[in-house]
């Protein structure tokens, strides 16, 4: 279960995600009010921060951890439609677009998260004009993303999607500086997941791009050793 706490957190202007979150280019007055509404959710790695189809409650912004959000497909399985870290905000698209969650959080490892109720949040939007145009523009960010995915999973081999998922994991989580191993342990399961695959062709493709020596599998890490080849895959 979700623990939430009040106040004894950093503040807004003072954390250390500030310059990767959309909510760090308000006016002084926002970061107060921020300040004043938010509250602290704990949650264990696996856990649920919120379903799809449940009435959004607020924004959520991720302090510290990994989160991914799922949505049920035609086919009635679980897949993984994003990735997300420190900094990114989630819930914004059900309370922005006044309908339910459209997909689930789930907690990749143990996450601190800062909650914003959403009707306190709507007041705090209708008196900042810089905050609208970042959410504004987020939306619109992620929608071409979306839309890059869609054409890719329909017109792409699998092996060019299973490197394709691996930069984007790079992207979005950075490699270790002396390893060169992903940052982040993701499952064969989840990996086939972000890929529109099966964990067993996954895992073909990741054993084939190895023998082609662009990355390397240590247990659960995956060690990128070619970042120049595996991105020409893709192109």
């Amino acid at each position: 279960m979700n623990k939430i706490h009040q106040g004894n957190c950093t503040e807004c202007r003072l954390c250390p995600q500030a310059n990767q979150s959309i909510l760090s280019d308000g006016h002084d007055h926002s970061f107060k009010e921020l300040d004043s509404i938010k509250k602290i959710i704990r949650c264990h790695k696996g856990e649920v921060i919120f379903s799809e189809g449940s009435n959004p409650k607020g924004l959520y912004c991720i302090r510290a951890g990994k989160v991914k959000l799922t949505q049920m497909g035609t086919d009635g399985k679980s897949q993984i439609v994003e990735m997300l870290k420190n900094g990114d905000i989630m819930g914004h698209r059900a309370i922005f677009g006044n309908d339910v969650y459209n997909k689930n959080a789930i907690a990749l490892e143990d996450s601190t998260i800062c909650f914003f109720p959403k009707d306190l949040f709507y007041n705090l939007v209708e008196t900042d004009g810089k905050l609208i145009l970042r959410i504004a523009h987020l939306l619109a960010t992620e929608l071409k993303e979306a839309e890059k995915r869609i054409t890719s999973s329909a017109q792409q081999p699998v092996m060019v999607r299973v490197s394709e998922t691996l930069l984007i994991l790079r992207k979005k989580y950075g490699l270790d500086t002396r390893s060169r191993k992903l940052d982040i342990q993701i499952t064969r399961e989840d990996l086939a997941n972000m890929a529109g695959t099966t964990r067993e062709t996954a895992t073909r493709s990741l054993y084939k791009l190895q023998e082609l020596g662009m990355i390397r599998l240590s247990g659960k890490s995956i060690i990128i050793t070619d970042e120049k080849k595996l991105s020409a895959m893709t192109s």
